[in-house]
């Protein structure tokens, strides 16, 4: 299970970060190393370069994009099965959040 912060929502700052909760605590490597979880331009499909940073205990992943992501641009955000908890287990599905 997670929740992504403004999904869905229209005219959201680019400046604001796009942060997803996690339960349960997730394997960090899943995401950081197997790209479980990708930040999309709506427009071209192409992956948005950046970095992701873990808190509260391994349920919080923050990304910052490498370069300012565009005013009015609409941004997908992917979470796949490659996504796993610490035991192991892989999210059962793979859902798109729309944020722009």
């Amino acid at each position: 299970m997670y929740d992504l912060y403004y999904d869905n929502q229209e005219d959201v700052s680019p400046a604001v970060p796009i942060v997803i909760d996690f339960a349960p605590v997730i394997d960090y490597r899943s995401i950081l190393n197997e790209k479980g979880v990708m930040v999309k331009s709506v427009k071209n499909n192409k992956e948005i370069e950046g970095g992701w940073e873990v808190s509260h205990g391994g349920t919080r992943y923050t990304f910052t994009p490498g370069q300012d992501l565009t005013k009015n641009e609409k941004y997908t955000v992917l979470v796949t099965r490659q996504v796993k908890d610490k035991a192991g287990a892989h999210l059962d599905h793979k859902k798109p959040c729309i944020s722009g």
